[in-house]
């Protein structure tokens, strides 16, 4: 019975290891963005291109570390890839594709420096983003 249930188990976990998506690739990153109080700002931007500019998919969008002081919402829309200009698919930034907002809008009152954390799974990478908000006066700007 003993070896029964060992190889029940043995098999789930070779099931479940088979089924893991296996990333191609895993990039980090940081980036701050200025916002006023109450105004929605796009705190993350995600596309997954192709080599021939064509969207491969719509990345899926994840809060994995909610801000503070505001909250988050999500949209999807035709968006510009912004590839540096040493990728290869930097002749892709002037073709729109299917893509995904993240924006934050901050508390009415909130001034000061808000933080969140968002994963980005597309089809072949996955992306986390710890993002800062300074939310400053609109003089401020």
């Amino acid at each position: 019975m003993r070896f029964l249930v060992l190889l029940l188990l043995s098999a789930l976990l070779v099931g479940s290891v088979a089924t893991f998506p296996a990333w191609a690739a895993t990039y980090r990153s940081s980036w701050t963005k200025l916002a006023t109080p109450g105004v929605p700002v796009v705190a993350y931007q995600g596309d997954d291109v192709g080599d021939d500019c064509t969207a491969l998919d719509v990345p899926t969008v994840e809060v994995v570390s909610p801000p503070r002081h505001g909250q988050t919402f999500a949209a999807q829309a035709k968006v510009l890839p912004h590839f540096p200009a040493t990728n290869s698919h930097a002749r892709c930034n002037d073709t729109l594709v299917d893509g995904i907002y993240l924006y934050y809008r901050s508390d009415p009152a909130f001034l000061g420096e808000d933080h969140l954390t968002v994963r980005s799974k597309g089809a072949d990478r996955l992306f986390e983003v710890d993002v800062t908000i300074r939310v400053v006066r609109r003089n401020d700007l």
